[in-house]
């Protein structure tokens, strides 16, 4: 059960980062401002899955 929280919570970061950038998309942002987005969605993803794997049981 552990596992499937903490992959949803990562999901839901990424989700959330999809979602902004659509949202940046949609309102004419520039290619490097949503591929920064982009970028610093999976960067905290990615750490936040290292650091909750980590994490003592």
């Amino acid at each position: 059960m552990r596992l499937l929280m903490d992959r949803s919570f990562i999901l839901t970061i990424l989700a959330v980062v999809v979602f902004a950038t659509i949202l940046a998309f949609g309102l004419g942002a520039s290619a490097e401002l949503i591929c920064t987005i982009l970028g610093l969605g999976v960067v905290t993803a990615v750490a936040e899955n290292h650091f909750r794997s980590q994490r003592p049981t």
